[in-house]
């Protein structure tokens, strides 16, 4: 029975590596319970083992920070090189604009931005950290090296 909870954790953690890192446009992703299929991890069983899931899916490439974020919440940022559907912002490192949107971002009649949150802060020195931290080999989804 053990071996077949190992076996399910591992392909849970699998799962919402895969969901994540092939659905964010930003690089951060949140799973919620509910959205783990009942053939892959029944919800109560989700529920009883989601820091053993978050440990597993650390032990992946892709992943560059995971947490337990409340009831049934995993809480991933993925190394961009990670993420197909990653969409650079204005301003970033690697976004360049073009002259014409630069002008028209300039004469937009936008009011002046809000400061960021500080939840929204931490998130962009985590996706800083992503964008600056990136593994070798690109685009594979598959678990580190074993550590020693």
């Amino acid at each position: 029975m053990i071996a077949d909870n190992k076996d399910m954790i591992e392909k849970a953690a699998a799962y919402i590596i895969e969901t994540g890192a092939n659905s964010t446009e930003s690089g951060d992703y949140i799973f919620y319970a509910e959205e783990m299929p009942e053939d892959i991890m029944p919800l109560e069983s989700f529920r009883k083992n989601i820091v053993g899931i978050a440990r597993a899916m650390q032990e992946y490439e892709a992943a560059a920070d995971v947490e337990v974020t409340g009831d049934g919440e995993i809480g991933t940022v993925f190394y961009l090189d990670y993420c197909p559907n990653y969409v650079p912002y204005a301003g970033e490192a690697g976004d360049f604009l073009k002259g014409r949107e630069i002008l028209d971002a300039l004469k937009s009649k936008r009011g002046p931005e809000k400061p960021p949150t500080l939840a929204e802060r931490l998130n962009e020195g985590k996706r800083r950290a992503a964008l600056h931290d990136k593994p070798e080999n690109k685009h594979k989804l598959t678990k580190r090296e074993a550590r020693e």
